[in-house]
């Protein structure tokens, strides 16, 4: 399968070109972000792109569905933890591979969330480009051990990791304190290139998000932690770079 070129931008109104894990209610496209209050076209994508006139009206949600806790269903319990509804997919579970480093000598570790891939080709020094929104359903993001975070990777023909690099994590918004249901940051742009020291093709872009488990390195993973919270991510605008 190549690059969707055709679907660059999800204006056909589905995931044609891509692959989702675990697949459609926690992966689909769609025409609403998070905020109740917007509805077609999301106008503020249009400050983030590098053509505004180039998308439509849909974009890829990660995790987005039923995530505000109140429609179209009760998504989380009182602690956090994931309620679906009857026959949803489970979601991925991150915690073997995603352990990112903090800049104040602590770690993340990933809990649960999902992706969404396509295959590339792209040299070294090559990259892809994408415009996101991130948001968290922890009402207060700079709360104590719970941290989402998203990102993207890029991988060879062989399925392994070239580069991986996380572009947004819950405790980089601010704290709203219990005023909304979900918090979140306007559209921004991201990228990620093939290193031009790698050697290799990467065949196969991945962006994913994730709730987790924020800790000092010396202190013990808890399972329990990184699964509550969950975040959630739209991409839209798809581009090789």
């Amino acid at each position: 399968m190549a690059f969707p070129f055709d679907n660059q931008s999800f204006q056909k109104g589905n995931l044609t070109g891509f692959r989702a894990q675990p697949a459609q209610r926690l992966v689909g496209v769609s025409k609403r972000s998070f905020d109740f209050d917007i509805d077609d076209g999301d106008h503020r994508r249009g400050t983030a792109a590098v053509r505004p006139d180039a998308f439509g009206k849909y974009f890829a949600r990660l995790d987005g569905e039923g995530m505000q806790g109140v429609r179209p269903y009760a998504a989380l319990s009182n602690n956090g933890m994931r309620q679906p509804p009857s026959g949803s997919l489970a979601p991925l579970d991150f915690s073997s591979w995603l352990h990112h480093d903090m800049i104040d000598n602590r770690v993340v570790t990933g809990g649960e969330g999902c992706s969404l891939s396509c295959d590339v080709d792209l040299a070294p020094g090559a990259g892809i480009s994408c415009i996101f929104q991130f948001a968290s359903t922890l009402v207060d993001p700079s709360a104590n051990e719970f941290c989402g975070l998203a990102g993207m990777r890029l991988f060879d023909a062989t399925d392994t990791e070239i580069v991986r690099s996380i572009f947004f994590t819950s405790a980089d918004l601010p704290a709203y304190h219990g005023r909304a249901e979900m918090q979140t940051l306007d559209w921004r742009p991201s990228r990620i290139d093939n290193p031009a020291g790698s050697g290799k093709r990467a065949a196969r872009a991945e962006w994913f998000v994730c709730s987790g488990h924020l800790r000092q390195k010396t202190q013990p993973f808890s399972a329990v932690i990184a699964k509550a919270f969950p975040c959630c991510l739209l991409i839209d605008f798809v581009l090789l770079t």
